[in-house]
């Protein structure tokens, strides 16, 4: 026996101290090894509960939400509505590892149920893709996710719960679009009227116009009194201005550039420039605020009609997972975008491992290369839309480790 233990050091201490010489067995010894038996075990589980909750997250993020997006940008960096998706969408189809792509539409509507308002986030989704729809049917809790180009939607159980919305009930959708035209006619309605604020310049502009003269069935005026507009006129589009106004001080911009050089530093305009320019001077008018201001709301070019959606759905959805609050048909999405063509806001893709989607990015570059130029195109993956949460879970996760870490120790 002792040359046993001799040979193996580790079982002749745990021996040592769990027999010691004076007592049958040693309780502090035993009240050690359970606090750390149960120190390692408290940090094996929690770690495993939040590496299965970010999994069970992750899973629930891929069933409704795309792998990557595809947008498109104009020079100024603005993203642009895609109108010719269907043959993109088909080109992004064969790019080896993607496994569907559809047509997507997003943005924020007022739900009304009865009188209780709600501001919800939607997903207009291509109701033709059935892998869409599967994967967010493996979600919905109550009811079916069948959504067709008929009016329904699935709401989230968040947004049911909140509003007490079943299965067969409806509700009604109004789009921001109309808020956005509204409250624009409203900003134009604070800003002064050009002929009360800018009645001096007016009656610049007014002298400039009576002091051409006809020359030759011409209209010349001298090239420093030309000028002398050019900045007038700069320096009135510098400011906010109502969009009537700022049309009409465009097209007095644009009669000064129908004007050529001649020689003896004048500058030469077609017939009837004097008469163009007094008829556009003509359309300001003083002491008339409450007219301009009705001009504005008349001026909104469309009020989109709200839409009655029928709830045929409700999906499983969590406070700690970023979620659309609606799912709805394409084409409702458009229309309460007031898109009149059929144009998307983006393509999405969804790829064989969504978990290392950044090597899909360079095959799916080369082939939007063929569309338009790559600087236009921006690609999103699920990692950059939600790399906030998933970063401060991760954070989360360590810390938790560091303080268990001492509970062991």
């Amino acid at each position: 026996m002792k040359n046993l233990l001799s040979r193996y050091i580790s079982l002749s201490l745990a021996l040592r101290y769990l027999n010691p010489l004076r007592t049958f067995f040693s309780i502090i010894t035993l009240i050690c090894l359970l606090g750390v038996s149960l120190g390692v075990m408290v940090l094996i589980v929690v770690l495993s509960v939040m590496g299965g909750l970010q999994k069970e997250i992750q899973g629930n993020l891929f069933a409704h939400s795309p792998h990557v997006q595809v947008c498109y940008r104009n020079d100024f960096g603005v993203r642009e509505v895609i109108p010719d998706w269907v043959d993109l969408s088909e080109k992004l189809r064969h790019v080896p590892g993607v496994q569907s792509t559809y047509a997507l539409i997003e943005d924020y509507a007022l739900v009304d149920v009865q009188g209780r308002q709600r501001p919800c986030f939607f997903r207009a989704i291509d109701t033709e893709n059935t892998a869409q729809l599967e994967d967010l049917k493996h979600l919905v809790e109550a009811g079916n996710a069948d959504l067709d180009m008929g009016e329904k939607a699935v709401v989230s159980s968040i947004v049911a719960e909140n509003m007490g919305l079943n299965v067969g009930d409806m509700v009604r959708v109004y789009t921001t679009r109309n808020f956005q035209e509204i409250s624009h006619a409203y900003q134009q309605t604070e800003l002064p009227v050009l002929a009360e604020k800018n009645a001096r310049e007016l009656h610049d502009l007014k002298e400039w116009g009576k002091s051409l003269k006809t020359v030759k069935e011409r209209e010349v005026a001298g090239k420093a009194s030309v000028d002398k507009v050019f900045n007038l006129l700069n320096g009135l589009l510098s400011v906010p201005r109502r969009d009537a106004e700022r049309s009409s001080l465009m097209d007095l911009l644009a009669v000064l550039n129908d004007g050529e050089a001649v020689d003896g530093g004048s500058v030469a305009f077609p017939e009837g420039t004097r008469k163009e320019w007094e008829t556009i001077l003509g359309g300001f008018k003083a002491g008339q605020r409450n007219e301009a201001d009705m001009e504005c709301f008349r001026k909104i070019k469309e009020l989109v009609m709200p839409k009655d959606l029928e709830v045929i759905g409700i999906y499983r959805a969590s406070q700690h997972t970023p979620s659309p609050d609606l799912f709805i048909p394409l084409v409702i999405g458009q229309e309460l975008l007031g898109y009149e063509d059929d144009v998307v806001q983006a393509v999405a893709l969804r790829v064989d491992d969504p978990y290392h989607v950044e090597t899909m990015l360079a095959p799916v570059m080369q082939a939007l290369e063929k569309e338009k130029p790559s600087s236009a195109w921006t690609l999103e993956t699920w990692h950059d839309r939600f790399n906030a949460w998933f970063e401060l879970m991760q954070k989360e996760r360590m810390m938790m480790s560091f303080v268990l870490s001492f509970i062991s120790l």
